[in-house]
C-alpha cells in the first residue's frame, strides 16, 4: 500500500533523511521510533504531502503520490506529534468537522464519524468536551 524508494530529504548542510526505503501492506500499523533528530517528522511530513523529497519517490496504492492528490493522502491514516482537535469542541463534533473539511456530507459522514468513534472506542463520550478527556484519549480521537 505505501512504498517509499530511497527518500533523501536536506535542511540545507544538514541530511535529515538518507536514502529511507519501507514498503508498508494495507492493514498494517507501523510505528517509527528512534532518537531526537533521527528524522522521524521528516519523513512522515514527506509521506503525508506536507513536504517534497530531494530523492527518491513515496507510492501509495502503487501510484506516485502527489501532493495535490487529496484521494491518495485520504488513504493515509497519520496522527501528527501535535494533537489537532478543537478542545472546547466533543469528540463527535472535532470528527464532524474534520470530515467535513475532507469534503464529506449526509449519511456518509454520519457513518464515518461513527466508525471513528467505535474504533477509538469513545461512543460513550462522543458529547463531552475533549478538554475532559484524558491524555490518551485525545491521542486515540486524533
Amino acid at each position: 500500500m505505501l512504498t517509499t524508494n530511497n527518500l533523501t530529504k536536506r535542511y540545507g548542510s544538514i541530511t535529515a533523511l538518507d536514502g529511507v526505503s519501507l514498503t508498508l501492506e494495507a492493514g498494517e500499523i507501523f510505528g517509527l521510533l528512534g532518537p531526537n533528530g533521527a528524522g522521524k517528522s521528516t519523513l512522515m511530513s514527506l509521506v503525508a504531502g506536507l513536504r517534497q523529497p530531494d530523492e527518491g519517490e513515496i507510492l501509495c496504492l502503487g501510484e506516485r503520490m502527489r501532493p495535490e492528490r487529496i484521494t491518495q493522502r485520504a488513504q493515509l491514516g497519520f496522527v501528527p506529534q501535535a494533537l489537532a482537535l478543537y478542545e472546547e469542541l466533543s469528540g463527535e463534533e472535532n470528527l464532524r468537522l474534520f470530515g467535513r473539511l475532507y469534503g464529506l456530507s449526509g449519511s456518509v459522514l454520519r457513518e464515518r464519524v461513527e466508525e471513528g468513534l467505535c474504533l477509538v472506542q469513545l461512543q460513550d463520550r462522543r458529547r463531552d468536551q475533549v478538554k475532559t478527556y484524558s491524555g490518551g484519549m485525545q491521542r486515540r480521537l486524533n
